[in-house]
């Protein structure tokens, strides 16, 4: 997604295709208020900690109220990985509530300048003993 506001994906398959930059989902372009609801979004099975190999990844172009409901994340480098460019540029109001994260090889969650993200509600398993978020 790049630049998108207000879709609602629900139900849907996502799944990488790519080994170069391996998202399932990438959200790009200042996208806001877009909503994932029991979904199934499956990276690589991989054993890179490149954040670019993420299931789910936004580069810091300030992406904000975004909300992942009810979803399966299943494979990646990360599950989700959201990052904010700067302490000045953050990204903000993202939501992650009652997902399954399975298998991620580094980390199932990661947040980087982010303001006021919630999470809650979600369960992680993983083959790794890595950091989960």
């Amino acid at each position: 997604l790049s630049g998108a506001d207000g879709l609602i994906f629900k139900n849907i398959t996502f799944r990488t295709v790519s080994t170069t930059f391996a998202n399932a989902v990438r959200i790009e372009g200042q996208s806001h208020c877009n909503t994932f609801d029991g979904c199934v979004l499956e990276g690589l099975s991989t054993t890179s900690t490149s954040i670019v190999r993420a299931a789910v990844y936004s580069p810091g172009d300030r992406d904000t109220s975004n909300m992942f409901l009810n979803n399966q994340f299943i494979n990646g480098s990360y599950g989700l990985a959201f990052s904010g460019a700067s302490n000045s540029t953050r990204v903000e109001n993202n939501q992650l509530i009652g997902n399954e994260f399975t298998d991620q090889y580094y980390r199932a969650v990661y947040f980087n300048y982010n303001k006021r993200p919630i999470v809650t509600g979600n369960t992680f398993s993983s083959n790794t003993n890595k950091h989960r978020l």
